[in-house]
């Protein structure tokens, strides 16, 4: 079986239980088989079959289900974008993946670059589907196709696109459901954007289990207020640690009791190091849930291994756990030996998760999906250790690639276009420490003679790149710091 298959046997067995949440709409999983059913249907008719891709543009709704789910029952490949992505980033993506079909919403044309014959508006269109038939489709899907493909940043200035496969998918759904122990009680928000791998255990966990997916508008997850009272009605919560210091933060403002929270049993976090302090916090005000630490990366599916955070133990470090099963994690030196416990080495994954490879990228996946002892791994460029334990503590990055808010970032890719800025002569990019405690990135630039501005550079800058990739500051230099070697010396930069 597939992920979209565990989720209509459910819908079959229990077509009355609620399925999604959005604003004051719900779904039962009944009518979420008849409504994906349908999609997929029109889908096929529209020539979409195995290995096809559909690209998936869409604002929060009830349809982002039904268009994942009915994509991958039709055989097809799953491609999101996100609309608030400058024009030129999506034209690249939509450019390199020439999608049969593109599923949006009428408000967000006049910011796609068309690339494709055909455009199904999910509020537009939805009456085309109405009298197809709603029979599950018989497509026959080989668990070793690609189920999706989502675009992380890369060093050449454009986004790289990582191809998952079903098998992959369905790996670190149902290991993640047995980890946390989901069931059908539960309700569980999808939080992050739709083009983050960590969207997936989001919007397919509480599903697979048979639980409630409550689909969150993006201005209600900011407004920490309305997400107070999200929490005290939920029983499973993933977020990222900026997003969960600011709930803190208000909760404990507002000195709201942690008896609020007793629905709560699971909260998971990671993306970023997680401060301990955050940790700690976290077990003061949802004195009722278990939390845990993950850790992964899109090339690994999102997730390879994690951390049961103890209620009782102080935390000293930041420990993102064991692999979880048919996971292997080794730490290799730059000679590609193992190195002793207690250690430093690059973070390698390798296991049922990891990826198939790059699109239309054979040099880079030569480069960093690699066979040792018969075994595939991924080489992450992390940096990290086992304690004595077996935990793996996660120390940072061994190049120029960072992780801000969740969210993996090519420093090479803001350079690219930060050197193509008006009047920028040359300029770099590194993180820093921003006033609120939390990680930031620094633009360093040489600017040529003339009336030019950081503002402008600035502006540059967002209509090119998404808004986290923007540099919270920027610093103008005479020349930028070199070492003997002649090349940019980062240590040497304010």
């Amino acid at each position: 079986m597939l992920i979209h298959q565990y989720i209509e046997a459910h819908a079959i067995s229990h077509p009355d239980a609620i399925a999604l949440r959005f604003k004051h709409s719900s779904s039962t999983y009944g009518q979420l088989l008849e409504y994906t059913n349908q999609l997929a249907y029109y889908l096929n008719c529209l020539g979409v079959s195995n290995d096809d891709r559909v690209a998936v543009c869409l604002d929060p709704s009830l349809e982002v289900a039904v268009c994942l789910l009915a994509i991958f029952k039709v055989g097809g490949v799953y491609v999101p974008l996100e609309p608030s992505y400058p024009l030129e980033r999506l034209a690249d993506i939509l450019a390199e993946v020439q999608p049969s079909v593109l599923i949006t919403q009428t408000h967000l044309l006049p910011n796609l670059p068309v690339s494709s014959e055909h455009v199904f508006c999910i509020d537009r269109d939805w009456h085309k589907i109405h009298a197809l038939p709603s029979q599950s489709l018989e497509c026959k899907i080989s668990p070793q196709q690609t189920a999706y493909i989502i675009y992380t940043s890369g060093t050449t200035g454009k986004p790289k696109g990582v191809m998952v496969s079903h098998s992959n998918l369905l790996h670190y759904i149902l290991v993640a459901r047995e980890k946390y122990g989901f069931h059908s009680q539960d309700v569980m928000p999808a939080i992050a954007r739709f083009t983050f791998s960590i969207s997936f255990f989001e919007l397919l966990s509480p599903l697979v289990a048979g639980g409630t997916l409550l689909i969150l508008e993006r201005d209600r997850i900011l407004d920490f207020k309305r997400m107070a009272l999200v929490l005290e009605q939920i029983t499973a919560i993933h977020a990222g640690p900026s997003l969960l210091r600011a709930l803190l933060s208000y909760i404990e403002q507002e000195q709201i009791a942690p008896q609020q929270f007793q629905k709560l049993r699971h909260i998971s976090t990671g993306g970023d190091l997680v401060p301990v302090d955050i940790l700690d916090r976290l077990k003061k005000v949802f004195q009722d849930a278990e939390i845990f630490v993950i850790y992964g990366c899109s090339e690994s599916s999102c997730m390879a291994c994690t951390y049961a955070v103890p209620r009782q133990a102080d935390i000293a470090k930041s420990l993102v756990g064991t692999p979880f099963n048919n996971v292997s994690i080794r730490l290799y030196d730059e000679d590609q030996s193992i190195v002793p416990i207690g250690s430093t080495g690059e973070i390698y994954i390798g296991g049922a998760g990891i990826a198939k490879e790059y699109l239309y990228r054979d040099e880079l996946t030569q480069t960093k999906f690699i066979t040792i002892d018969g075994v595939r791994f991924y080489r992450t460029g992390d940096l990290g250790r086992f304690d004595a334990d077996g935990n793996l503590e996660v120390l940072g990055r061994s190049d120029f690639q960072i992780k801000l808010r969740g969210i993996r970032i090519e420093l090479n890719e803001i350079e690219t276009f930060l050197r193509r800025a008006p009047g920028v002569k040359d300029g770099v990019v590194g993180s820093c420490d921003l006033d609120s405690g939390e990680k930031g990135l620094v633009a360093y630039v040489v600017l040529h003679q003339g009336e030019f501005s950081i503002p402008d550079i600035r502006r540059f800058l967002m209509s090119k790149l998404p808004d986290y990739m923007i540099p919270n500051m920027f610093m103008q230099l005479d020349a930028l710091p070199l070492n003997i070697n002649l090349k940019v010396d980062r240590i040497a930069l304010p």
